[in-house]
């Protein structure tokens, strides 16, 4: 279990964060499936 906070900088990146707060979610989840598979399989997830 992961538990992250976002410190967003400016105004309309706070608004975007409010209206669509899944985005950043999303993202984050790929970005820890991707770590996850480079530490257990060492996949290079760098998306190339």
């Amino acid at each position: 279990m992961s538990s992250c906070s976002y410190k967003l900088s400016s105004p309309l990146l706070e608004v975007i964060g409010f209206l669509m707060p899944g985005m950043f979610k999303q993202q984050n989840q790929k970005f820890l499936d991707n770590f996850k598979a480079f530490c257990e399989e060492g996949k290079d997830c760098r998306g190339v």
